[in-house]
């Protein structure tokens, strides 16, 4: 299998998601090499491809400092001219962790240190915030209200990539997983008020570790939930929200690219622009 941290692996895979899916963005995903050649090859593979890249912190789910590896790695591919040069322009953004307060990273000092690595990011005229379970009770919402933790994070956040989690929260079926979209995204819309995207909302295609006790799962729960969010392209658009499709490879039952790189779980889509 080649490097999923190389330029060749990237570039093809970003070139797929343009034509296949008319992809603009990619999202980096749990980027587990703490060297700043992952972030190079993937700002290069995005530049070469005409898309953005959002940049990630690797959390290492919280377990111990691997995290300041990673942000070290992006910090010094942007203080590298050659990529300080292209980086306003071909990083979209940069999150300072996938989940970090569900993962419990940098428990003891987060928000300060989610300021300094914004204040880093904004040098490079580049935005930065986390991507997180924004209503994750009792962490950062309290009903209606954010924590002291929540208010803290939005303060030194340019946005809000949020997790709507149909999948993990409750047993609803599929049916019911558009209305809690709705509600979770609206929510933040409400009380957060930061410009917002949905970068992690993921269904599965078939059973899977990720929460084993999910009983409804399969190939047509998993087309019906993205054309869902597709059929609602309006609702999208009139709330200014922007959505990516949780995953491209690498986490199970959730990829659209079947096992093997055969083909796609939904087959001859591309979403719509509204």
């Amino acid at each position: 299998m080649r490097d999923a941290s190389g330029f060749n692996r990237m570039n093809e895979d970003f070139a797929k998601m343009k034509e296949d899916f008319g992809a603009s963005i990619v999202r980096m995903y749990y980027p587990t090499c703490t060297k700043s050649i992952v972030f190079k090859n993937a700002i290069r593979a995005a530049a070469k491809n005409n898309m953005a890249i959002i940049l990630q912190v690797w959390t290492n789910f919280g377990n111990g400092d691997v995290w300041r590896r990673s942000q070290q790695a992006i910090y010094d591919t942007l203080d590298d001219p050659e990529f300080a040069a292209v980086a306003p322009y071909v990083v979209h953004s940069a999150d300072w962790g996938s989940e970090p307060v569900g993962d419990g990273m940098d428990s003891s000092n987060f928000v300060n240190d989610l300021k300094e690595f914004r204040r880093r990011m904004n040098e490079h005229d580049i935005k930065a915030g986390i991507s997180e379970d924004w209503d994750r009770p009792r962490s950062l919402r309290n009903g209606d209200n954010l924590t002291d933790l929540g208010r803290g994070i939005r303060g030194s956040s340019d946005y809000a990539h949020i997790h709507p989690m149909p999948f993990y929260h409750g047993n609803n079926p599929e049916s019911k997983a558009w209305a809690y979209v709705q509600q979770a995204t609206q929510w933040v819309l409400d009380h957060v008020k930061l410009p917002t995207m949905i970068t992690e909302s993921p269904w599965a295609w078939g059973p899977t570790n990720h929460n084993p006790g999910r009983s409804d799962v399969g190939v047509a729960q998993y087309r019906r939930y993205w054309k869902t969010f597709d059929d609602n392209c309006e609702w999208f658009k009139e709330k200014n929200v922007g959505w990516f499709l949780h995953a491209w490879q690498g986490e199970d039952k959730f990829d659209i690219v079947k096992p093997g790189a055969s083909g796609y779980v939904i087959p001859d889509w591309r979403p719509r622009r509204c």
